[in-house]
């Protein structure tokens, strides 16, 4: 450093601003307060609020979405029951109406637990859920009555409407999956 940049530094340090004259310009300066914690904390407070709210929001309105189907699902099922639909396949023997029923993209399989308790009346085309399936009209020997079992591959728009039970205007509707299959059961 040369004498110069000392002097230079030496009168810089030495000099000083008034007090009342610095008390004044701290008072007139407006004051900037520091931010609470809640303050500080608000925003993400909001954000993660809105986020539990979507999150939830679009949880219930999946099971929402879930009830509806299986509801309309089975509706669709009592609907085509009491129906007086002609058959349009008239049969006794199961490899007969699978063999008849070539529209179908997949095998006519009774249950296991109905192969020995039912005789085949009829079929028909139908549609559940939008998927086409075979709506089979089955009687028991020592009863009148006739039950409607509808059967389609189990798409993934069936899942989840598996094994429910609902009584529809008289008509006991059930609903269940077994090898590859879904299966609804309809009967008075």
């Amino acid at each position: 450093m040369n004498k110069t940049e000392t002097a230079i530094i030496h009168f810089y340090q030495s000099q000083e601003l008034d007090r009342d004259k610095l008390a004044l310009l701290l008072q007139q300066s407006p004051r900037v307060r520091q931010a609470s914690w809640f303050r500080r904390m608000l925003p993400l407070s909001a954000a993660a609020s809105l986020f539990l709210l979507i999150l939830f929001g679009a949880y219930f309105f999946h099971f929402e979405k879930n009830d509806q189907a299986v509801s309309i699902v089975l509706q669709e099922a009592s609907i085509n029951h009491r129906s007086k639909l002609q058959l349009d396949f008239k049969s006794l023997d199961l490899q007969t109406l699978a063999r008849v029923m070539d529209k179908l993209d997949f095998p006519i399989v009774l249950p296991e637990s109905m192969r020995q308790q039912f005789q085949i009346v009829g079929a028909r085309y139908c549609t559940l859920n939008g998927n086409l399936a075979a709506h089979i009209k089955l009687r028991n020997g020592d009863v009148e009555n006739a039950v409607s079992l509808f059967m389609t591959q189990n798409r993934k728009d069936l899942k989840g409407l598996a094994d429910q039970t609902e009584d529809i205007d008289g008509v006991n509707v059930s609903s269940w999956t077994a090898d590859g299959m879904f299966y609804v059961l309809a009967a008075h």
